[in-house]
């Protein structure tokens, strides 16, 4: 804990930034990923190329962070804590070039309840080639907890995936009991067809 945070009170919150979509014409055709950084602390997402009209896109859960957050009392608003936003072209593997950059601060974002919270945010780049482009995303955040599942509940989107697998694995489970049926279904009448000659033969006379 630094000096200035001597007395607050810290409360730990986790962050996912989802339906990404970074916008500019330099981006036009680049392998792109979208980075957050705040000292020596970073993450990215994964690599993308970005379409003819510049605009690249990250879906669900394309990038989660967490923070320590600060508040001299609680129900009080918390210090500033800036994170930085970054569009890089991946140039070759290991090797990045920025092309815009934003200042995001997360205290914002930050419920005073701590409370959940889902935001949307449009937002211009400040530097970088990209200067004048546009960084739009949607942003939940919480109080971070060893349970995964209650800080970002799975999206309707990933409930319906569950539905479906469940579903495919109904019909592959039906699909098998149909076929083993058959088959005995099958050696039954194998059995019957090798009964046959000799019920001939037991019914001829020499």
């Amino acid at each position: 804990m630094g000096f200035f945070h001597i007395g607050k009170q810290p409360r730990r919150f986790a962050y996912e930034l989802s339906k990404i979509e970074a916008v500019h014409s330099s981006f036009e055709g680049k392998l792109l990923c979208l980075r957050w950084s705040r000292g020596r602390k970073t993450g990215a997402t994964r690599n993308v190329v970005a379409d003819f009209d510049g605009r690249a896109k990250w879906q669900e859960g394309a990038l989660k962070l967490s923070a320590t957050l600060y508040s001299s009392e609680i129900g009080r608003s918390f210090d500033a804590k800036d994170i930085k936003l970054t569009v890089e072209e991946v140039v070759k593997a290991g090797a990045y070039k920025i092309l815009g950059s934003i200042k995001f601060d997360l205290a914002l974002e930050s419920g005073k309840s701590l409370e959940s919270k889902t935001s949307v945010h449009d937002l211009v780049f400040e530097g970088g080639t990209a200067y004048g482009g546009r960084l739009r995303f949607t942003l939940r955040s919480c109080l971070e907890s060893e349970d995964t599942s209650q800080e970002f509940p799975a999206t309707s989107d990933q409930n319906e995936s569950t539905v479906d697998r469940g579903k495919e694995a109904k019909k592959v489970e039906d699909l098998k009991s149909l076929e083993t049926s058959q088959s005995n279904h099958a050696s039954g009448r194998g059995r019957d067809r090798k009964k046959d000659p000799e019920d001939g033969k037991n019914g001829v006379k020499g």
